[in-house]
């Protein structure tokens, strides 16, 4: 492959996986207000040994599907925390 060849095969896969990724427009600082707006429930250590329990986590904070979660989840009546870093 010649050296053109090559550089339009690194410039194409590199544009290729850039278009490919997505940005997290939810601020940190409103999604803390949202999330301190609307806290509720009872505090206290989970035993899950004796309760149903199950950890998740989730890389990318808050985002457009994040609503569609929270009303499986209150639909479901499950009971979630979540930590804001």
């Amino acid at each position: 492959m010649s050296k053109m060849g090559l550089t339009a095969a690194l410039v194409t896969a590199l544009t290729l996986t850039l278009s490919g990724c997505s940005m997290d427009t939810t601020a940190p600082g409103s999604a803390r207000g949202e999330a301190a707006s609307d806290a509720k429930g009872s505090f206290g250590p989970v035993d899950c040994r004796k309760a149903k329990c199950i950890a998740l986590t989730f890389d990318a904070g808050p985002g457009k599907d994040t609503p569609k979660l929270l009303d499986i989840l209150k639909e479901k009546k499950v009971h979630a925390t979540f930590f804001l870093l």
